[in-house]
Order: structure tokens, then sequence, then C-alpha cells
């Protein structure tokens, strides 16, 4: 995370570095959502899984938000969503999905 006064750098495939001072932030919009309301594919979300996971050798219930992205409409209310960490869900009720709509970019001044 960027802060306005933080040094940055970048450098593409081995070229040169360059150095540079973060002047500003700028909030992103964007709309993960088809004009009828349903989840475009490929939206960014964040959505609900529901499992067991092993921790210190007993099994625990695990009910959270993880982030991943849409795949495809799988029945009037679901979607396949596969999580970023490589699980898939096959029918996620669009109730469970929530949108990651926004991110930031950089005004960067380059020394």
């Amino acid at each position: 995370v960027f802060s306005v006064g933080d040094v940055v750098t970048f450098a593409a495939d081995g070229e040169k570095a360059y150095i540079g001072v973060v002047e500003g932030l700028i909030q992103l919009q964007y709309n993960p959502r088809n004009p009828d309301g349903s989840w475009k594919r490929g939206a960014k979300v964040e959505a609900l899984w529901e499992g067991k996971l092993k921790e210190n050798g007993k099994f625990k219930s695990v009910s959270e938000y993880y982030p991943g992205k849409i795949v495809t409409k799988t029945g009037p209310c679901e979607y396949h969503v596969s999580f970023d960490d490589g699980e898939q869900s096959f029918a996620v009720d669009e109730s469970e999905i929530r949108a990651v709509c926004s991110s930031k970019s950089l005004i960067v001044r380059w020394l």
C-alpha cells in the first residue's frame, strides 16, 4: 500500500530502474455487472467459501469470503467461481458474492 510522499522504483525486464515520488492516488471504479444485473465473466469478486480445514490435527468449519473471479453463470442465481488460491466452487449463490470494484492508481513524479 502506497501513500503520498512515498519513494517508488520501477524497472522493466532488467532495464534501468526509475525513481519517483507518489504525488497522489486516484480511486478507480469498475462495474462488475451486466446491464441485466448478472455478474460479468471474469469479474473480480469475493465469494463465500464454506468447508472444513485441518488445523492442529482437528477439522474446523470455515465460512469466509475469499477473492476470486466469475467463470460463468451456472443457474438462475448461481455462478461458478474460481478462487485466487486455485479452489473452484461451481454453484455459488449470488447472495454470497460481493464486488471488489475499486482500486487505486498512483500519480508519480519521476525524478
